[in-house]
């Protein structure tokens, strides 16, 4: 019983994941690219990123 709703869950997971996928249109991606990425390299990669190593709170 476990078994299914772990699988349940995860399939739900992917179906949710994948209708997001979908909803990005070329001009939704190009504002995020041009517009969003650049302030969140400037203000947030520098302490909240892999590179960075351990997250900190601020």
């Amino acid at each position: 019983m476990t078994f299914i709703r772990i699988a349940v869950a995860l399939l739900m997971t992917g179906l949710s994941t994948q209708a997001i996928a979908e909803d990005l249109s070329p001009e939704k991606l190009q504002f995020f690219e041009s517009e969003i990425r650049p302030v969140l390299v400037r203000e947030c990669y520098g302490c909240h990123s892999n590179k960075a190593g351990r997250t900190h709170a601020s």
